[in-house]
């Protein structure tokens, strides 16, 4: 999870002044995880927090995917 959200930093503010030539609106970034909910040691609402915040950040969450 952490992984995916650093990715997206990198898409937004980095990536693009190193590699001005590429179109990184056309890359996206998936989160494949085996669980029914993110950060399942806590609370739902800390859970679903985490998957809203990362929705905003355009990426893609794929859960309960075995």
């Amino acid at each position: 999870m952490e992984l995916s959200g650093a990715l997206a930093d990198m898409k937004k503010s980095i990536l693009p002044k190193d590699y001005p030539e590429i179109d990184f609106g056309k890359m996206e970034i998936h989160l494949v995880d085996a669980s029914t909910r993110l950060l399942a040691g806590m609370s739902e609402r800390a859970s679903a927090c985490a998957a809203r915040v990362l929705s905003q950040r355009g990426i893609i969450l794929h859960q309960n995917v075995l």
